[in-house]
């Protein structure tokens, strides 16, 4: 999501929204707070993200979310 030509931040990271195919592979569910990344913002509109998931800065709105949100999730 991170690579696309236009990021895709998901936001909303966390165990109950990752299912475990059969095949051993993995899904990402639950794309209701995901946005394109918008370079230059310095914050997000809204802190969103759940509880103990959500990285620090982006949970307390100081920061705009971005590829490094979603990977502290």
């Amino acid at each position: 999501l991170h690579d696309q030509p236009e990021p895709i931040v998901h936001r909303d990271i966390s165990p109950d929204n990752i299912i475990r195919r059969p095949d051993g592979s993995f899904v990402l569910l639950d794309f209701g707070a995901a946005r394109f990344y918008k370079p230059g913002q310095s914050k997000d509109t809204i802190a969103i993200g759940k509880l103990g998931f959500a990285s620090p800065e982006v949970a307390n709105g100081k920061a705009q979310s971005d590829g490094r949100s979603d990977l502290y999730s």
